[in-house]
């Protein structure tokens, strides 16, 4: 992928998010990422595995997802786009939150680093175009009986 200009492309992306308000900058008070975050709609990702995860946010430096059961901090997860890119993430926080308020359904607020802003701004703008995100963990977690 030499020549790819990917800042620029994020940087467009970046300008078409805000126009749309699309992107959030820095809203929270308890924000970890520096970076602005894209919210995403449920039909712009489609996760393969089970159990599904929903995600939440994405930003270059990292994403949050919504699961069923938590994961360790420090743990290894894959992110997969289609067969067009794959990048490993650090899961840096797990707390139970109220993810939706009119069901009073709580989830896992899985946040996961990338290991490098480049490659995050490269996930990013492929994510963007296109449908195919699979995340998977690199050690899963038992369930019981298995």
């Amino acid at each position: 992928m030499a020549g790819w200009q990917w800042k620029e492309d994020y940087e467009d992306l970046l300008r078409e998010g805000l126009q749309r308000g699309e992107v959030e900058l820095r809203a929270d008070t308890d924000e970890k990422r520096d970076q602005p975050r894209f919210r995403l709609k449920s039909q712009h990702v489609f996760i393969k595995v089970e159990p599904r995860f929903d995600v939440v946010d994405v930003s270059i430096s990292g994403m949050s997802v919504y699961s069923d059961f938590p994961f360790k901090i420090g743990q290894t997860v894959n992110i997969t786009l289609g067969k067009a890119m794959s990048v490993e993430a650090t899961v840096v926080e797990c707390p139970l939150v109220l993810a939706n308020p009119d069901l009073l359904e709580t989830k896992y607020r899985v946040r996961c680093q990338f290991e490098d802003e480049t490659v995050g701004m490269q996930f990013l703008v492929m994510m963007k175009q296109m449908d195919d995100l699979e995340l998977t963990p690199v050690d899963p977690p038992k369930r019981n009986g298995g």
